[in-house]
């Protein structure tokens, strides 16, 4: 910002000198010198009007602030800013001009202007027209990024419904701050919670967030970058702030008016665990405080009865009845308390659709009701992290409709009795396309499992294996699998030094990584991995190379090698260099950290 400042002043108060600055040495000397100091220079017993936009916080404006030279020769710096903190920062003594959010008639009236000049709206635009302008809440700047993507496309009522119906969806991405890397899953769910779309008969509400997020990205509106992690950053500054969204931070202090509009507070760092003397936000539907650690659950938060998204972070043991919450449908818990059980009546939440446990929690079974035999979730599309003890016949036959589970590995005894009753009982979830396991920790020696591998729905889609300790010999398993598209092998969830597929092969793979592991020999070929889009190796120390043919792969966009042997780093350019040398400049190799030499010991 500070460089954007010198270059917007310097040439316009030096205008007399205005050569001196087209010396080619002049724009290297700016990375060199002190910026600040020559703007200062610049200013100096000279008149000036500058203005200040958006001002994020106030340590920004101590640090920009000394740079304008008070003379007593009417000089003046306008400061605007979204956070009423750094205004009043910036001049304590005189009370900061507020500007008015629009009424919905100036909004559509602004949208017009934009839009159309002088031109009139054509009459069956107007009533999704003036629903657009009120989904930007009165935030002109909401307003004039909406008029640039309505100008792109064709003034038809089919294209602006569009517009309308992802509009809300756009907005709310301004509640993130700026340059944050946005969790695709959580951005979909807080959309849900927020009650921006809904499901119809033929897609369900996250398949139609998905489709927003898709037409967002198509649009350019949100730029989105392809990690491995599963999260997406937005391209464009904060575009607004919804005005029934509180930022929580540690000087956060609500106002009576935010506490009886709010629906959401998002926290993105610790705040003061006073916001629950405010806790009268009737309208409350999301609460995301998992930054702030809470010894106990907050009883506080039991009076939010209207809440359909909870994020918190808590050393509880045992949970008061969550049943009151008859609207969540995302419960998001860090617990930091290894016999933490959740709350039996958990069975009592119809609307409840992802449930997701750090690190993980024990789930109690199922209540039986007189006229009922069992309470039946089957909303929930996401349970994560569940014990291995909790998944029986009963749990899964209670939630039909699961998509993606966790499991984690917290008990010491009759493991492999566990962990085939578990596997076997998959069986009943014909709708699972995500499934991780997380088995023991070191040092607690493990034996290889087996896991039954073999039992594992064929519908199966991603699949993630941690502390599994499994030998490679049972890799063919999951070769029989024929939808599998992303499969992540996590430390050691195969051991051994040798991994060689013989005939079957990953038929529908686009995604594998392998993370942790002491493979020393691979031996594959590009019949084995059809599909391959993404191949990713982390933590790899003794892998002597990667399959060379996996080159020919004709769809391989992508090798990554970080933290691994030199030998796997340099098979890796290899690959590149010659695809390179037949034409195909696509391939991209990365490689990341720091890296190991491999010591090959002949065998007589």
């Amino acid at each position: 910002m500070l460089l954007d400042l010198f270059y917007q002043v310097v040439p316009r108060i030096n205008e007399i000198n205005q050569e001196s600055y087209k010396q080619p040495v002049y724009q290297e000397e700016i990375y060199q010198e002190n910026i600040a100091d020559r703007l200062q220079k610049s200013l100096k017993r000279k008149r000036f009007l500058i203005v200040v936009d958006d001002m994020w916080s106030t340590a920004a404006w101590d640090n920009m602030s000394s740079l304008f030279p008070d003379d007593d020769n009417g000089s003046r710096v306008i400061l605007t800013s979204r956070l009423i903190d750094v205004v009043t920062h910036a001049n304590p003594d005189r009370q900061p001009h507020r500007l008015n959010f629009q009424n919905n008639d100036e909004g559509w009236e602004l949208l017009c202007q934009k839009l159309f000049g002088k031109r009139v709206c054509p009459s069956e635009l107007e009533e999704i027209g003036r629903s657009i302008a009120e989904k930007c809440q009165g935030l002109p700047l909401a307003i004039v990024v909406v008029v640039g993507h309505l100008s792109k496309m064709s003034k038809t009522p089919d294209c602006w419904n569009t517009v309308a119906e992802s509009a809300a969806c756009f907005l709310y991405m301004g509640a993130f701050p700026e340059d944050f890397e946005i969790p695709v899953s959580k951005l979909i769910r807080l959309w849900i919670a927020e009650g921006f779309l809904n499901a119809t008969a033929l897609m369900t509400v996250e398949k139609i967030a998905d489709e927003c997020l898709k037409d967002l990205i198509g649009r350019s509106l949100v730029l989105a970058e392809k990690w491995s992690n599963g999260k997406l950053k937005t391209s464009l500054r904060r575009v607004s702030f919804n005005c029934s969204t509180i930022y929580a931070s540690y000087s956060f202090q609500p106002t009576d008016r935010t506490v009886s509009v709010s629906r959401s507070i998002l926290g993105f760092d610790i705040f003061q665990s006073s916001i629950f003397s405010y806790i009268d936000f009737k309208l409350l539907r999301v609460l995301d405080i998992t930054f702030q650690h809470f010894p106990r659950f907050p009883n506080e938060i039991m009076q939010l009865v209207n809440l359909r998204y909870l994020a918190l972070a808590t050393g509880s043991e045992f949970f008061p009845p969550v049943s009151q919450f008859w609207s969540l449908q995302t419960l998001i818990l860090h617990v930091y308390s290894s016999d933490s059980t959740l709350p039996r009546d958990i069975w009592k939440m119809p609307n409840l659709r992802y449930l997701h446990v750090k690190p993980s929690i024990c789930l109690p079974s199922p209540t039986k009701e007189k006229h009922n035999n069992s309470s039946v979730l089957s909303n929930l599309q996401t349970l994560a992290n569940i014990t291995l003890s909790d998944c029986t016949k009963d749990v899964f036959s209670s939630i039909p409709n699961l998509k993606k589970l966790g499991i984690c590995e917290t008990v010491y005894e009759s493991v492999s009795a566990l962990w085939s009753d578990c596997i076997r009982s998959l069986a009943l979830l014909p709708q699972l396309e995500a499934l991780k396991i997380v088995g023991l920790k070191p040092p607690v020696q493990v034996p290889k499992l087996s896991l039954h591998l073999d039992a594992l729905p064929e519908n199966l889609k991603k699949l993630t294996l941690s502390f599994t300790y499994l030998p490679w010999e049972s890799m063919s398993s999951l070769c029989r699998l024929p939808n599998l598209e992303l499969l992540k092998l996590k430390n050691y969830a195969f051991t051994g030094p040798k991994w060689e597929h013989i005939e079957e092969g990953f038929v529908s793979l686009k995604l594998l990584l392998i993370e942790v592991s002491d493979l020393e020999e691979w031996s594959a070929s590009n019949d084995h991995f059809p599909c391959l889009e993404h191949l990713v190796l982390k933590s790899c120390l003794c892998l002597n190379s990667i399959p060379h043919d996996l080159g020919d792969i004709p769809t391989l966009q992508i090798i990554e090698v970080e933290n691994s042997s030199q030998s796997a780093a340099f098979s890796a350019k290899e690959i590149q260099e010659e695809q390179q040398s037949f034409g195909n400049d696509t391939l991209e190799v990365r490689i990341e950290g720091n890296f190991w030499r491999v010591n090959v010991v002949a065998t007589p």
